[in-house]
Order: C-alpha cells, then structure tokens, then sequence
C-alpha cells in the first residue's frame, strides 16, 4: 500500500549560493538579490515556518554526470577564478554567464539541494518543493553553461 505524501511543501537553499556574484559587474542583474529577496520575502511571511526544509548538500560528480558531460564539468572545475581578466575571458565562450571563486561550490549545491528536495517529495516527506538556488542552471545544457531569464 503506498504511503500518502504530506501535505507540506518542502524548500531547500544553502546561503552560500548567495556568495555567487559577477566579479567585474557587481550590479549585474542576475545578482545575489534575486534570492535574498525572495529569502526575506518568505521570511517576512513565515512561510518557512509552514514549510519543510530539506538540506542542500554538495552534488558529487556523479550526481552532475546524470545530465552534463565530463568535459563541461572538469571546465567548471578549472576555472581560472584567481585572475579576473583570464575568467572574464573564460566566461565570454558561454552567453550570459559569470564566476567568481565560490560559483562551483554554489552550483554544486544547487544540484544537491534540488536532487534532495526531489528525493523528499519521490519518498512522501512532501508533497511539493521549491528549490531556492542559485547560480540559475534551468537553461543549462548538456556540454555548455548558459545564462538565465
């Protein structure tokens, strides 16, 4: 007999997504704002208090294998975050995308945080999820980066 789904929704985020910022353009519009307001906004609401929150923890490789390509993931992993010029360079063979030092780890959790919430609501802890991540992945393809709407 299957088990009936809570009737919660559950969330997940990792504040270190929020360190996830262009180095070069701090006003960029796809900025940390984007999900702190959102944050504060449900704050402000207390939905979280009426919300289950599922751990975002780090996507391992083979977690990110499930869709993108090796190559896609070794160039993220080597991305030249020390040298702003090299890793503006870097960026510019992708549209709409930047980094900085801490995007990989971000982009990590992201894929974790949303892999977990997924597990939560497959196994009945929720009914539903909402995945407060960031940086953005939705237009991401398989052997590429790509920006955001």
């Amino acid at each position: 007999m299957a088990t009936q789904p809570s009737a919660t929704t559950g969330y997940t985020y990792d504040e270190l997504m929020l360190k996830h910022e262009c180095p070069w353009a701090k006003h960029h519009h796809e900025s940390p704002l984007r999900l702190s307001s959102i944050i504060d906004r449900c704050r402000e609401l207390n939905l979280f208090d009426r919300c289950l929150f599922v751990k975002s923890t780090k996507a391992n490789d083979e977690d990110i294998l499930l869709y993108h390509k090796e190559s896609l993931l070794k160039s993220l992993s080597q991305a030249p975050c020390e040298n702003i010029e090299q890793l503006k360079e870097f960026c510019r063979k992708y549209e709409d995308v930047y980094m900085n030092e801490f995007s990989f780890e971000a982009a990590q959790l992201a894929v974790g945080g949303s892999l977990n919430l997924l597990n939560s609501i497959m196994t009945n802890q929720c009914r539903n999820g909402f995945a407060l991540v960031r940086p953005p992945g939705h237009h991401a393809m398989e052997n590429d980066m790509n920006g955001f709407c």
